[in-house]
């Protein structure tokens, strides 16, 4: 009996560090997709203001920032440099 609840421990612990890794990797993802759509965003339009829609999202660019919003709902805010 205690040697399963040890066990079930030592499970939780390392499905949670599993759980966790996964959605660092994930946030990782989206903002790399999200850097690329503006460095494209800022290639196709020389004014430096506008929309580009790409099939991963939409990328609106102005003078101060880039804001992206993935296909999947999630904004993220880029500033210019």
């Amino acid at each position: 009996m205690i040697l399963s609840v040890i066990f079930g421990l030592i499970l939780q612990f390392y499905l949670q560090g599993q759980v966790e890794t996964y959605r660092n990797l994930q946030a990782q993802r989206e903002f790399l997709t999200a850097q690329t759509m503006v460095s494209l965003a800022r290639e196709e339009l020389p004014a430096g203001k506008g929309t580009v829609r790409f099939s991963k999202g939409i990328c609106s660019l102005d003078k101060t920032a880039a804001q992206v919003t993935l296909e999947n709902g999630h904004q993220l805010t880029i500033p210019n440099p």
